[in-house]
């Protein structure tokens, strides 16, 4: 039997309509926007317009908010009104979804796309102790392997079930609350020295980084075989593979010693953009176009 959380979710994630768009609206995704995190590179909403610009539909795939960390979490709710208003402001309709910093703010862990040749998801979903790498799971690691065994096979659940139990392990870490201070040279070489302890976490990081494109493809191979391209984050590090005649991208994220990609259905084909700063302000660069048979 399932853990408490997933009896919250009732039905595929997805296949609600509220979680699809039409097949020829067009759209951007965003990911891990961290806003109101010391590690966020946004230090102002306003600086995200050219992002926006008509987009018409932006996907905020996940970690947009810091629902979950309580020293961040005032800032973070001022910076996503702002955002919103941001979007209003450039005729932009939000579609947002669930991450692990933000795992129960929306009600929307997916989204369909493209009739269904996109899916659309924060990422986290994809591994079962959700940050593997994280400090923070020595003091809760045999609480959730126990919580995870209870809910059976991990291959054999269904996606409601998946992200029902995905939601439960965020829940069960305590949230992220890295201080960095500033983007100042020392504050960077602060933040590294930090996030290389214990020795075993950057082990940890690469085993993730190199099993990710494996594990997107089984993910999608599962639960969206018709899928042509699955866009995720969640692991900040922007990367692009083709797996089992899909495309899958992820966006890296808007924090320190990442550079994030914009991802963007134009209507013909995957366009994915580097995000760049200049002039304090996010542009885009290195434009790509995957088609999407």
């Amino acid at each position: 039997m399932l853990v408490n959380a997933a009896s919250e979710i009732s039905g595929e994630i997805g296949e609600d309509e509220a979680c699809r768009l039409g097949e020829g609206e067009r759209f951007r995704v965003l990911s891990d926007l961290h806003l109101g995190h010391d590690q966020s590179v946004i230090r102002r909403v306003g600086d995200l317009r050219p992002l926006l610009v008509g987009g018409g539909t932006v996907v905020f795939n996940g970690d947009t908010f810091e629902e979950r960390a309580p020293c961040y979490r005032e800032k973070s709710g001022g910076m996503l009104a702002e955002l919103m208003e941001l979007c209003r402001e450039e005729g932009v309709r939000p579609v947002m979804v669930n991450g692990n910093h933000d795992p129960e703010r929306w009600g929307r862990d997916a989204v369909d796309a493209v009739g269904g040749r996109m899916y659309v998801t924060h990422g986290h979903v994809l591994l079962r102790l959700v940050s593997p790498w994280s400090s923070k799971l020595r003091g809760c690691r045999e609480e959730i392997e126990k919580m995870l065994a209870a809910a059976g096979e991990w291959e054999r659940l269904t996606l409601g079930e998946r992200y029902a139990l995905t939601r439960a392990v965020c829940l069960r870490m305590p949230p992220s609350e890295t201080r960095q201070g500033s983007q100042s040279l020392a504050a960077k070489v602060g933040l590294l020295m930090r996030e290389v302890w214990p020795p075993t976490r950057p082990w940890e990081v690469m085993k993730v980084w190199a099993g990710l494109p494996r594990l997107a493809s089984e993910f999608a191979g599962r639960y969206r075989p018709g899928a042509k391209a699955v866009v995720f984050g969640h692991t900040h590090r922007a990367a692009l593979w083709r797996r089992g005649g899909r495309w899958l991208v992820n966006t890296g994220g808007f924090v320190t010693f990442s550079r994030p990609w914009r991802v963007t259905w134009d209507g013909e084909g995957m366009v994915i953009e580097r995000i760049r700063v200049k002039g304090g302000a996010f542009g885009v660069e290195g434009k790509r176009v995957m088609a999407l048979g």
